[in-house]
């Protein structure tokens, strides 16, 4: 009997700890390990700014224009904290309207790598969803480019952000699982 109780144990310890490694990822806003105080304004050769006053549900990211007709990019940065998909909804506007978004474009950077979201010469708004995969480590930033640093700033507004984090149940339950394995190991010996 005492047996069939350790063995019953010790089973419930090894499926708690495969529930936990085998865990999907969850889902993350502008919060927690994606909060804004974790992120990282980086301009370069431009004077963007973010505004975080709709945090969790949006962010506003506004490219340069110094003037300098000279171009400039506005970055903010995060690391990727799990695996998983990068999503969110972006709506776009520039006030430059001679040369549309071609002259403060918009796009997303993974790991220094830019894919272009957003640059019609054509249009002064967009809108649309974009998705991507990460890798825990991945850099990843949404960026607003300045051609000419001029004839006003590209802003972008971020929404319905998701991005993987790890479930607490892969923590949790490996915590779990050792101590159970501890206790048992204890009692053991105890024996």
């Amino acid at each position: 009997m005492k047996l069939a109780k350790q063995l019953g144990a010790i089973a419930a310890g090894v499926a708690f700890h495969f529930a936990a490694v085998n865990a999907k990822p969850a889902k993350a806003a502008f919060v927690g390990a994606y909060d804004p105080s974790r992120w990282t304004l980086i301009n370069i050769d431009a004077d963007g700014y973010v505004n975080t006053s709709g945090v969790p549900a949006q962010i506003q990211l506004y490219g340069g224009d110094t003037n300098s007709n000279s171009p400039g990019t506005t970055d903010y940065k995060i690391t990727a904290v799990a695996d998983g998909v990068v999503k969110f909804k972006w709506n776009y506007l520039t006030e430059e309207t001679g040369d549309g978004a071609a002259y403060d474009p918009f796009s997303f950077v993974k790991n220094d790598i830019s894919t272009d979201i957003f640059s019609s010469p054509l249009e002064t708004t967009g809108q649309g969803t974009y998705s991507t995969t990460v890798v825990a480590g991945d850099v990843f930033s949404f960026r607003v480019t300045t051609v000419d640093n001029r004839l006003g700033r590209g802003n972008v507004t971020i929404s319905n952000f998701n991005a993987p984090v790890p479930e607490p149940l892969t923590i949790g339950g490996s915590v779990v699982a050792l101590g159970f394995g501890w206790w048992l190991k204890r009692r053991q010996t105890a024996s």
